[in-house]
């Protein structure tokens, strides 16, 4: 969109309370966690993919300089379009918001991220002993978390956490 015809659209949105300008100059935020679901659940899967392909592409290029400060965002875009995107930048990304977290030290947060590498890492073209050392590094995050998590946890595909869900598959 053309600025003013955009900016048109925010103002009708923040009037209907839909968004709301947040602090930050020319930044805007859902006024709630719901309305942005519900809009996000609306969109079809593969519209939804190239959004967040578009998005990351994005925050690349505005961030060229200093992608590190975006790690957490560009790793979340990059899985979101994994199926219609690069799985190797969705890899790298997972991969090297992992090891920053690990130096937080947010374990359960690396540990999220090394569960999505993993995730991608065949259809990405890694060899066996890559996939090893990502493995090693998740079971690494695992320990260091201060909360249990139970062994089914490092058994890919099986038992994973997004987010704030747990998705748990049973046998077939």
């Amino acid at each position: 969109l053309e600025v003013d015809p955009l900016l048109e659209l925010l103002a009708k949105a923040v009037s209907a309370d839909i968004i709301g300008e947040t602090s930050a100059l020319g930044r805007y935020a859902f006024t709630h966690i719901l309305i942005r679901e519900t809009l996000y659940e609306e969109l079809p899967p593969g519209k939804r993919m190239r959004l967040h392909r578009r998005v990351a592409e994005i925050l690349e290029k505005a961030y060229s300089s200093d992608t590190d400060a975006r790690l957490p965002e560009l790793a979340h875009h990059w899985f979101k379009a994994a199926q219609a995107g690069d799985t190797s930048k969705t890899l790298q990304y997972a991969v090297r918001a992992a090891e920053h977290a690990m130096t937080q030290p947010a374990y359960e947060e690396a540990a999220r991220l090394y569960h999505r590498a993993l995730k991608v890492a065949e259809s990405a073209g890694l060899e066996k002993q890559q996939i090893e050392a990502i493995e090693r590094a998740l079971e690494k995050a695992v320990r260091g978390s201060e909360e249990p998590v139970a062994p089914a946890a490092l058994d890919r595909g099986v038992f994973a956490h997004e987010g704030d869900y747990w998705s748990i598959e049973y046998g077939g």
